[in-house]
This record gives C-alpha cells, structure tokens and sequence, in this order.
C-alpha cells in the first residue's frame, strides 16, 4: 500500500468534522488561515506543511470530552486539556510529532510575550498562529455573506492584540483579510483542493509500517470520544487479525483485515454521545442515526487513495449475509470473507468487552447469541465455528491488549490533570 500523508489525515479531519454539525469545514478552514497567515510572514515548506496538518487534526482532542462542541470551546474553563489530549493522540506517529506540537499550545495566549513558554516550555509560534486561525475559523457564520462578517472578525483579533494574539500575526492575519480572494477561498466547497496545493511534497506516501502506524493512531481517537468504547476498535482488531490468521489469510492480509478492525468505526464519530452511551434499548430515530455510521466509514475511507479493499472490509461490518444488514444491503455473495470476518470480531468483542453499564458476558452466553445470529444467516457460519474452536485463545488476546489500551488512556488522563 502506498498513501499520501496529506490524504490520510484530510480522511481524518473529515471523521472529526462529522461530531457537530457546525465543525463543517472546521478544521479545513482553521487550516486554511493558519496556512495563510505562515505565507505572510515567511514561513519554510515544512513549516506550512505543519501549518496544515495541525490545522486539520487540532480538535482531535476535544472529541473526548463532556463538553459541547455546539456551544464551542473559547469559555473552556481550561482550554489546553483537549489540547494536551490531542498532543498525547497524535505525537507517536512521527510524521505528525511537529504538528502534534503545535496543538498541543494552540490555546497559550500571547500574555505581552510572555506566552513564548508554557510551564518551562517554548511555545512554537505555529501554536500562536493556529490559535488566531482557530479563532477565526470558529466565528464564521454560514448563513451571512463573508465579506460582511470581515470587519467583525477584524476587530476581534485586533482587540486580543498583545494580551491573546501576538502583535505580529495580527498584523500578517489583518492584511491577508483585506484581499476578497482570502474569504471566497475560505469558504469555497474548494477547501481541500486549495490546502492540497500548498502543501508541499504531495507525492510523499507511506509505506506499509507507517500506514499501519497511523491507522492505530485513528482507533485512538474513535475510541477515546466515548467510556463506552474506550478500546472497543482495538479488541476488534486483534480479534479480527487472530481469527484471519486462523483461517488461512498470509500475514501481509491479516495486518491489513487489523486495519481494517481499527478504521471500521471511524463512521461511529458521527453519533451523539448520548446514543453511544445509551445502555437500554435504542429508538427507532436513534437506530436509524446509528445505522448511518458505516456509510460515513465507507465515504471517507473511499477518499483516501491508497487503501483498497480496507474500505470495504472496515465499511460492510453491518452488512449481512441474510441480506438485511445496513447501510448497503449488500448481498450474501458480495461479502468478502475479510468482511465476515470483521462483522463476527465486532459482535463478539462488543457482547465480551466490559462496560460502564455491563460487565462482558461469559463464554457460554456469548457463544449462545453468536450461533443464534448464525442460524439467522445474521452472520457467517464459519468465521463463528472457527472462532468457538480458538474462543480461549482469541479472548485472551483480546482482553490483554484491551488492558494495555485502558492503562495507556489512563496514564494520559492522570498527565492532563497535572495542566
């Protein structure tokens, strides 16, 4: 597999505008400014280049949150929290490290120079740049003309000056808004487009190690937005990399079904929180929400060139062979095994996993609904044999690397705490 860094986390980027509907273009338009106002005052390539993809990712954070994302974040009783979360989400790729970075001080006001350090630490002006960009980019309102918000933001930014915004980024942002071209860009439908041109070195891909890097850097931030599914991608994975292996596939189709586990409900970010967490019976208005998820997972997925059949197999794990499955109603015969086999991990690891409201069921039981959902072609028949002959050694699996994943998360709430 060979893929574009810029496409991978534009994919991403995309999953986290699905949060709230008012993140539409969000993260494309704080990067959009941020990557401007880096061109006004002379930045490098790499540095508009991280310009870019800290703009793209810089609320990764805040999806885990208890706050309203509706209500925005600029009354946050301590804004460098989600921020810091971002940081700990996105700094062990190492492509990413600078633009990690960048969000993690992105909300460090510029306090008449003093904001060049936080806690001993220098404070990149990148940060200071994304935390204007960021301002802006949250104020626009859709439904007016932007010309006429122009003034608004303006003297915004002009009245933070020194105390919130460094003096020189002012300067470099009031300029950039005296040309019409910089809000009709902003808002163009041509977003992506525009940031793909200045980003530079867009033929750099990634080669299969750091896919599978940033794919599990993906999981991380599906799973951290709820305590329900805290590490439910990363059970399905190991599940779904083990029963494949166990099944014949060679180990370069087992990495990539791994993936395919951890991406499959990157559509899930699309959800309200309280139906994810809801612990009774969802409505039917609450289904029908949750029946979207795949299609969103396929959608985006589908925009990242590079990923092939990983598509289908994180997007059809609703899909089943009965016929009646969701979104797509895709036929029995048009589901791959890898597809099977991501839609029986996903059962079984939601019905053992523990959560908040439940603790995992048993093997007996768990076994008991599996042949069940087999009898009712709700599932495929050998992925579920195979899966009880191997059911010790696959759950062990599973609740082991789902500890390390709790204890990781852990930790990094405890570091966020200390902000």
């Amino acid at each position: 597999m060979n893929i574009k860094l810029f496409d991978i986390v534009n994919g991403l980027s995309l999953a986290i505008d699905l949060v709230s509907p008012i993140l539409m273009d969000h993260h494309h338009r704080v990067a959009f400014i941020a990557m401007q106002i880096g061109k006004e005052i002379g930045f490098n390539n790499k540095m508009i280049n991280d310009l870019i993809l800290a703009g793209m990712l810089h609320d990764s954070g805040a999806l885990s949150l208890d706050e309203s994302l509706d209500e925005f974040y600029y009354d946050f009783t301590n804004p460098h929290i989600h921020s810091e979360i971002g940081y700990q989400l996105i700094r062990e790729y190492e492509p990413l490290i600078d633009a990690a970075n960048i969000i993690r001080y992105h909300h460090v006001p510029w306090q008449n120079g003093q904001g060049v350090c936080f806690k001993d630490q220098n404070v990149p002006i990148s940060s200071h740049i994304l935390h204007i960009a960021e301002r802006v980019g949250g104020l626009i309102d859709d439904h007016e003309e932007i010309l006429s918000q122009q003034d608004m933001f303006c003297t915004l930014i002009k009245k933070n000056c020194e105390q919130i915004f460094a003096p020189e980024l002012v300067k470099a942002f009031l300029s950039l808004s005296k040309r019409e071209s910089f809000w009709f860009d902003l808002i163009s439908p041509q977003i992506t487009k525009h940031l793909y041109n200045f980003y530079y070195d867009q033929e750099l891909t990634l080669k299969d190690k750091s896919i599978f890097e940033i794919a599990g850097m993906f999981y991380q931030i599906i799973d951290f937005r709820s305590r329900f599914t805290t590490f439910h991608s990363t059970g399905v994975a190991i599940s779904a990399e083990i029963l494949a292996s166990l099944m014949g596939f060679d180990s370069d189709t087992c990495i990539k079904i791994k993936i395919a586990g951890w991406l499959h409900d990157l559509g899930k970010l699309s959800v309200p929180k309280e139906i994810l967490e809801k612990p009774g019976k969802l409505s039917n208005f609450e289904f029908n929400i949750i029946k979207s998820h795949p299609y969103h997972t396929y959608h985006i997925l589908n925009g990242i060139k590079g990923l092939g059949e990983i598509v289908f197999w994180a997007a059809f794990h609703h899909e089943r062979p009965s016929g009646l499955g969701y979104p797509f109603r895709i036929k029995e015969n048009e589901i791959s095994i890898p597809s099977r086999i991501i839609a029986v991990t996903d059962v079984f690891t939601a019905l053992t996993e523990d959560r908040p409201y439940r603790r995992g069921l048993p093997p007996e039981t768990t076994l008991s609904i599996l042949k069940n959902m087999k009898d009712e072609k709700a599932l495929d028949g050998d992925c579920i044999n195979i899966l009880e002959k191997n059911y010790d050694a696959i759950d062990i699996n599973r609740r082991k690397v789902q500890k390390e994943v709790a204890e990781k998360y852990q930790s990094m709430f405890i570091n966020t705490k200390m902000i």
